[in-house]
C-alpha cells in the first residue's frame, strides 16, 4: 500500500517505522517541522514535504498524526480526495474528516516516543471508518501490523482515551512523585522496579479492583498519618489524601 503520513512526532515516527517494516512504501512526510519530517522521511526512504498542498494524492492512505487541536486545521488545509484519510487521533471525532469522501479513525492505544520504536504486535487499534470498505482496510492494516483492533465509534473511543490517561499518564506522573521522594533521600528509582513490575504483572490474571493492596486498600489509619508526616510538602499531602480517599471509597472504606 502506498501510504503517506502528516506530522513527525511520536506517534507519526512509530506507524511510519513499522509500516516501512510490514512492507507499506511510505511515499511522503508531510508537515511544518522542517527537521523533524526530513528526519522521518529520511528513515522511513519517503519524501519530506514541508506544506500540505503538493502532497500526492495518488496514494492509497494518508494518515494524520498531528495534535488534537490541530487536526481540523490540517483537514481543512488539504485538498479533496477519494484517498482515504485517517487520523490517529482518541479523543476527536471521526466527523472532523467529513470533507472527504473517505475517511477513518486508526487510533493506536499505545504510549510513543520518537527515540524508542516500540513494535506494534499484539497493540490494540481503535478503527472507525465511514464506509465498510474503508473499515475492512484498517482492519487488514492492523493485521499486517501484528496488532489488535476494536471496531468503536467516537464517543467509545474517546472512553477509551480517558482510561488510557489513567493507566498511563497518571501512573507515570505516580513513578515521577515517587522518584522524586527517593531523591531527597539519595535513594536509586532502580529500587522500585521489581514493584513497579509486579503491579504491571498482577493484572495479566487479576482484575485492578482485586489487585489492589496499600494502607487505603485495608484502612490502616496510623500508616497513612504517618506518611503524611513524612512528605513535608502541602502539594504531595494533598495528592497522597486525594488518592487515598479515592481507594478507600471505592473500597466502600470508611
Amino acid at each position: 500500500m502506498k501510504i503517506s503520513i502528516v506530522g513527525s512526532g511520536n506517534v507519526a515516527t512509530n506507524l511510519a517505522i513499522n509500516l516501512k517494516d510490514a512492507g507499506h512504501r511510505i511515499i511522503q512526510i508531510a508537515g511544518t517541522n522542517a527537521a523533524g519530517i526530513t528526519s522521518l522521511a529520511y528513515r522511513v526512504n519517503a519524501t519530506a514535504v514541508n506544506e500540505l498542498q503538493p502532497i500526492d494524492t495518488s496514494i492509497d492512505l494518508l494518515l494524520l498524526c498531528v495534535k488534537d487541536q490541530a487536526l481540523e486545521q490540517v483537514a481543512n488545509a488539504l485538498p479533496k480526495s477519494d484517498t482515504l484519510v485517517v487520523h490517529t487521533s482518541g479523543s476527536v471525532a471521526i466527523d472532523v474528516l467529513n470533507k472527504f469522501r473517505n475517511h477513518g479513525v486508526f487510533y493506536p492505544l499505545q504510549t510513543f516516543s520518537k527515540e524508542h520504536v516500540t513494535s506494534l504486535n499484539q497493540v490494540p487499534f481503535c478503527i472507525e471508518a465511514n464506509t465498510k470498505t474503508n473499515e475492512d482496510l484498517l482492519l487488514n492494516l492492523a493485521h499486517e501490523l501484528g496488532a489488535k483492533h476494536l471496531i468503536i465509534n467516537s464517543q467509545q473511543r474517546k472512553q477509551c482515551h480517558v482510561a488510557a490517561v489513567f493507566a498511563n499518564n497518571f501512573s507515570n506522573h505516580m513513578y515521577a512523585i515517587a522518584e522524586s521522594i527517593l531523591q531527597k533521600e539519595n535513594i536509586p528509582f532502580e529500587v522500585l522496579r521489581p514493584l513497579i513490575q509486579e503491579t504491571v504483572r498482577k493484572i495479566e490474571f487479576l482484575s485492578p479492583k482485586d489487585a489492589q493492596t496499600g494502607p487505603a486498600r485495608r484502612n490502616d489509619k496510623a500508616v497513612m498519618a504517618d506518611h503524611l508526616n513524612q512528605l513535608k510538602s502541602d502539594k504531595l499531602e494533598k495528592i497522597y489524601r486525594f488518592v487515598s480517599e479515592s481507594i478507600a471509597s471505592y473500597y466502600t472504606l470508611k
